[in-house]
């Protein structure tokens, strides 16, 4: 099974994405943790025609789930995948979730990617994802939709999940384990 979850940033994909590779078996590529490098280096800023390699070297095989949310790879994961999983969860509790998860990264100081911290600084960045998901949630809902519509990609199921339970009804659809 090929699988492809995206959302705006904060929604859960990454979450969504390992609990169906336990249930599963399969296992997870993280478009983060291709793209970023120790210091927040951005591979797709500074070496994108590299990243997308990576990105299709891990989806040449079968049975993967990949996480994230960086349009510029639909063409490559899209054409491969069999289902997409589109998690829209209304802008409030997106945001709910992006600050919890970004108060808490920065209050451990762990790293987020390996040499890559969140600390209390960059939560006044302009790139960072609680801002991103207060200012894109709307520009991504409608650009993953115009996607979904697009005939290359007629042969996905796309499961759209627009509350928790509906992304945990798929979860277990996908998994084999059906509620």
């Amino acid at each position: 099974m090929r699988v492809m979850v995206v959302g705006i940033s904060g929604v859960g994909k990454s979450t969504f994405a390992a609990r169906l590779a336990e249930a599963a078996g399969l296992r997870v590529v993280e478009l983060d943790l291709l793209n970023w490098g120790p210091d927040w280096y951005s591979r797709t800023a500074e070496e994108p025609e590299a990243f997308m390699q990576s990105v299709d070297q891990a989806t040449l095989d079968d049975g993967w789930i990949v996480a994230g949310g960086y349009s510029k790879v639909w063409p490559i994961v899209w054409t491969r995948a069999q289902h997409l999983v589109w998690l829209d969860l209304p802008r409030l509790q997106v945001m709910r979730q992006v600050i919890a998860r970004s108060l808490a990264r920065a209050a451990s100081g762990d790293d987020v990617f390996p040499r890559c911290s969140e600390g209390f600084e960059r939560l006044f960045r302009a790139d960072h994802p609680i801002r991103w998901a207060w200012n894109n949630h709307r520009r991504r809902r409608e650009s993953i939709a115009r996607a979904v519509a697009d005939p290359a990609y007629a042969h996905l199921t796309v499961h759209r999940c627009c509350t928790r339970k509906e992304a945990d009804r798929v979860l277990a659809r996908l998994s084999g384990r059906d509620l």
